[in-house]
């Protein structure tokens, strides 16, 4: 992730507005990335993505925040429920990490 935020940072013709976000993600990926800080944040994919959504509104770069639900079957064959939240950028996930392709999307807001 660091490798796509300092070739997003070198790009010439980047909006200001996004380099400042950039720059914030940076910090917030360091900081989630400390696992002290990360135990007393507690930053799940939805609070992750609600600090992501609102950086990006306070810079004017336009994202979407998603939540979307997956079914699967355990190892005991018991059907489970997962749920995951994230956002995107220019229709591409966002600091994200997971495959977000097998989540069914239930909600969705753009800023």
């Amino acid at each position: 992730m660091n490798d796509v935020i300092e070739f997003s940072l070198k790009h010439k013709r980047l909006n200001p507005n996004l380099k400042k976000f950039i720059n914030v993600t940076k910090k917030m990926l360091s900081l989630s990335n400390n696992s002290l800080i990360n135990k007393h944040l507690e930053l799940g994919c939805l609070k992750r993505s609600q600090i992501l959504f609102y950086l990006a509104s306070r810079y004017g770069v336009c994202v979407t925040l998603k939540v979307g639900f997956w079914h699967y079957y355990d190892s005991n064959n018991r059907k489970v429920l997962s749920g995951h939240a994230w956002v995107e950028l220019d229709g591409e996930p966002y600091f994200e990490s997971q495959n977000i392709k097998k989540y069914k999307v239930s909600f969705e807001v753009k800023n």
